[in-house]
């Protein structure tokens, strides 16, 4: 069997994955404006950050899922910028905060801040010819995250530009990298929207599974009232790496 038969047929495998019927689509909830004076109600509050090297899009990434909408003349990020989403996950209105980083060499002190408290990272990089070194430098991402993250964090690698011709990051260099951390992959494109909702979903969703089972309450079984009401009692005199409201 050829690399390309492999590729096909992951790719399939992926897409009867996505397809599956007892995963529901999560559902984004409307934001605050005009029409409404208030945020929508929310039972967990979560922070994702998003790294990776300048200039593999994680900006336009945030864009697209926050807005719907890609703009290529976007400028790099100086420092951090922030975005905030509204979703239901697992039968929960789940807040997702996140926060976009520079890749900058000369912002990562200014950015390691930002690791602390973080329940998930979207660590991207560029799969198209000119992001070799993004690709490369996934290393130095991943050992910034063990130095600077909680190591419970839940950690998601995108291999981004896939829309990009030509492709120089193969989508199994990119899993089989993933992999070697144990974390999870895909492959997006910004411009055409591809994987990114997906993507964001993923890591949001594991992120809303782990906070209730270190609360010891079952995503399955209970109402958002005795979420909250367990959750309360179980995380009286310890930290909680994931807010409830």
């Amino acid at each position: 069997m050829t690399d390309d038969d492999d590729e096909r047929m992951e790719e399939e495998l992926r897409e009867l994955d996505a397809a599956r019927p007892d995963r529901p689509a999560p559902r984004v909830l409307p934001k605050a404006g005009a029409a409404a004076d208030a945020p929508p109600k929310h039972s967990l509050l979560i922070k994702l950050l998003m790294l990776g090297d300048s200039g593999v899009g994680k900006t336009t990434l945030l864009k697209r899922y926050a807005e719907g909408k890609f703009d290529p003349m976007i400028a790099s990020t100086a420092g951090v910028a922030y975005e905030t989403q509204y979703v239901e996950l697992e039968g929960r209105n789940i807040r997702v905060d996140i926060w976009d980083t520079a890749g900058q060499e000369r912002f990562h002190v200014i950015t390691q801040a930002y690791y602390a408290g973080a329940h998930g990272i979207v660590l991207a990089y560029d799969a198209s010819e000119a992001g070799e070194t993004s690709f490369n430098n996934i290393r130095y991402w991943m050992n910034a995250i063990r130095e600077h993250a909680d190591a419970h964090c839940v950690k998601v690698l995108l291999g981004n530009k896939v829309d990009k011709a030509p492709k120089a990051i193969s989508h199994a260099r990119g899993k089989a990298v993933a992999d070697e951390y144990g974390v999870g992959f895909f492959e997006t494109s910004a411009k055409s929207g591809a994987n990114v909702t997906e993507a964001f979903h993923s890591v949001a969703r594991e992120c809303v599974l782990k906070a209730l089972a270190e609360e010891g309450v079952s995503v399955s079984t209970e109402s958002d009232a005795e979420v909250l009401a367990a959750a309360a009692t179980a995380s009286k005199g310890k930290g909680k790496r994931c807010a409830v409201m």
